[in-house]
């Protein structure tokens, strides 16, 4: 057995041991949590260091991206301006040049307006700046100065009459239709005649347009012979066609005329071939005789009839530029004695309305004659407004002389109803909204022709950046029409459909 001091002092021992293991351990445990921490630490600062240079590197590409960007937006912009100042150069000489010539001077020019272009950029400012410094100047004074462009606004107004390219262009002359009229011709000599007519303005007017054409095809039927090796109708139709194509060319058909041609083509095409040709030929003037007298004649008596219901005493009526129809609509209401006067409005260039004028002042009516510009001002003491057409389109559209729609307009403003008086063989099926798609150009002189005496007109026509536009007809919407004046009766412009089923089922 061992004695209590030996026990006693294994037991301290013991004790001693255990604290001293229990501090070692202890500091193992706190060196390693420092080893760990110090690894740490060094880990984040690496990884710092990594994602700063990283940024950095970024930052570099990105601004070098930016510079590149730039540059290449300038360079772009550069070519595009030498190639609209390539494609302005072309058309200031004429446009005779062959497009590749002007894509070969294309490329010239677009690098000289590249260098010029990369002149603006921040780089290349500070490759130059020191010598525009030492010649005094501004920086963008050189570039800005280089920049403008004389011919600008030529290219620009050539944009602008783009938009009426596609329009017949009166020229004025008769040089281009006199070949036609030489021996051996297919064109007739009673159509020729209608032409040059037609093409000088001495027939005018929609009515009146379509029965001298339909006179000269009278005239062409009754000396038509027949060609053995062909049927009738083919024979004849193809030879009016070819006269066709001369009026045509002459001026732009009119709906009225384009109609009249529609019928009469439609009665050639029911000829029957075992028929003689003395016999169609007769049918066939029979029946444009009858078409001139019932569609032209007896329509015109029957809407002045009509339009007599509108027309009251103590009147102020308004009326634009000549139509025929007006004229025998106020003759009629005079003859009736009815008391009232005429305000006549008229316009550049062809000043039509001064013989509605002359016309009504022979037969008696108190009239006043003022222009277009002043239409406004006089509406106020007009009680109705009384215009004429020229066709009437499928959608209720109303086509006429160039003004009306300003005419209709204005009194809309006012209230003062807007009467129209237009034919039924001038509605037309077509639907337009605008006046571009179907019109006609002017001869240019009657612009300058037309100018006052004060106006000095030399050398308008040579100026680079002027260019002339005569349009002949405009289109009335139907929310400023209050009533068509026909011989069916007096109806509202959406009855053209209904009006088309009815003629289509009579010529049909």
């Amino acid at each position: 057995m061992s004695n209590p001091a030996e026990c006693l002092w294994r037991s301290q021992k013991k004790e001693i041991d255990g604290a001293v293991a229990k501090n070692a351990s202890t500091n193992d445990t706190a060196q390693g949590v420092a080893g760990e921490k110090t690894k740490a630490q060094l880990k984040a600062e690496r990884r710092a260091a990594f994602e700063a240079e990283n940024a950095a590197r970024l930052a570099a590409q990105k601004t070098e991206g930016n510079a590149v960007g730039e540059k290449s937006k300038a360079e772009l912009k550069a070519q595009r301006r030498a190639l609209q100042e390539a494609q302005r150069a072309a058309k200031a000489q004429g446009a005779t040049e062959k497009p590749s010539k002007a894509a070969e001077q294309a490329p010239t020019a677009a690098k000289q307006a590249a260098a010029v272009g990369a002149s603006h950029h921040p780089v290349a400012k500070k490759a130059d700046g020191e010598s525009k410094q030492e010649q005094g100047l501004h920086p963008q004074d050189a570039p800005t100065k280089k920049a403008v462009r004389k011919p600008a606004p030529e290219g620009k107004q050539h944009e602008v009459l783009r938009l009426f390219s596609h329009l017949h262009q009166n020229p004025g002359t008769v040089d281009h239709l006199k070949p036609y009229g030489l021996s051996g011709s297919s064109i007739h000599p009673a159509v020729f005649r209608t032409g040059l007519q037609i093409a000088e303005g001495v027939v005018i007017g929609s009515n009146a347009r379509c029965v001298a054409m339909l006179a000269a095809f009278k005239l062409l039927i009754k000396d038509y012979t027949c060609d053995a090796s062909k049927r009738v109708s083919q024979d004849l139709r193809e030879r009016l066609d070819k006269n066709i194509e001369f009026l045509n060319k002459s001026r732009p058909l009119s709906m009225s005329m384009q109609n009249a041609v529609t019928f009469l083509k439609a009665q050639i095409s029911e000829i029957q071939d075992t028929k003689p040709v003395e016999k169609v030929k007769e049918s066939l003037v029979e029946w444009i005789e009858k078409f001139v007298y019932e569609e032209v004649g007896l329509a015109k008596r029957q809407i002045t009839v009509e339009a007599q219901q509108k027309i009251m005493d103590e009147d102020v009526i308004l009326t634009y530029c000549c139509s025929s129809l007006v004229k025998s609509v106020l003759k009629v209401a005079h003859e009736s004695r009815k008391n009232f006067r005429v305000i006549v409005v008229d316009s550049r260039p062809q000043f039509r309305g001064r013989e509605m004028l002359e016309y009504l002042s022979s037969i008696g009516i108190n009239c006043t004659y003022v222009l277009i510009t002043a239409v406004s001002y006089i509406m106020k003491e007009v009680t109705k407004v009384v215009l004429g057409a020229s066709t009437l389109l499928a959608n209720g559209y109303v086509m006429g002389h160039i003004g009306t729609s300003q005419i209709a307009l204005v009194a809309k403003s006012r209230n003062v109803p807007v009467l129209v008086c237009c034919e039924t063989y001038k509605f037309s099926d077509r639907v337009i909204t605008d006046s571009f798609a179907l019109n006609e150009l002017g001869p240019t002189s009657q612009l300058v022709s037309s100018l006052p005496v004060s106006v000095k007109t030399d050398g308008l026509k040579d100026l680079p950046s002027l260019s002339f536009l005569n349009l002949m007809y405009d289109v009335t919407a139907p929310q400023f029409v209050d009533m068509v004046i026909t011989e069916k009766g007096i109806l509202p412009c959406t009855s053209v459909p209904v009006v088309l089923r009815m003629r289509n089922a009579v010529y049909q």
